[in-house]
């Protein structure tokens, strides 16, 4: 799993352009390679909130409301 939480780390946009993949300058954020790592990070039983800042939570479950 070392490998694939180092994978969505590399993906991770960094705080001043929160909109693109450092890695994959053209795709914009979340980009597959985020997103491949992702799944596996859930479907290993792992919180994806917890390697994701909370900043870019909202870019990651745009669907959920802000309270």
């Amino acid at each position: 799993m070392a490998e694939v939480v180092d994978q969505a780390a590399r993906h991770l946009p960094p705080p001043d352009q929160p909109y693109l993949c450092p890695c994959c300058s053209t795709d914009p954020w979340p980009c597959t390679l985020f997103d491949d790592a992702a799944r596996r990070l859930l479907a290993a039983g792992l919180r994806l909130a917890e390697f994701v800042p909370s900043e870019l939570h909202e870019r990651l479950w745009p669907q959920r409301q802000r309270r």
